[in-house]
């Protein structure tokens, strides 16, 4: 699995990308609500005009994931360099969390 620390997007591939979403370093009790992923030019925070992307919990209970790269329906940005987010919405909160930096070439 990749860290959600800095990646680099290579033209034509396609794989999947994967942030840790845990309490306290343990799997989440539960299935977590929508999972979402935002890519923001770099230095800028996300607003109301960011485009979220629906991910989805992994089988382990430890990450989020969501397929990059133009084969078969995934999320291709434009070439450049983002911050990566994430927004969890559960019941009653929806935390918006800076999850590593992405670069697409």
């Amino acid at each position: 699995k990749r860290a959600s620390a800095i990646l680099i997007w290579e033209p034509g591939s396609t794989d999947y990308l994967y942030v840790p979403i845990t309490n306290d370093g343990q799997p989440a009790a539960e299935a977590p609500g929508l999972i979402e992923f935002a890519f923001v030019p770099t230095g800028l925070k996300p607003g109301d005009s960011t485009t979220w992307h629906e991910g989805e919990p992994d089988a382990d209970g430890l990450h989020a994931r969501l397929r990059v790269g133009s084969y078969e329906d995934g999320i291709l940005p434009a070439a450049g360099k983002y911050d990566l987010y994430i927004r969890i919405t559960a019941d009653l909160v929806r935390p918006v969390h800076k999850s590593g930096r992405v670069t697409i070439l």
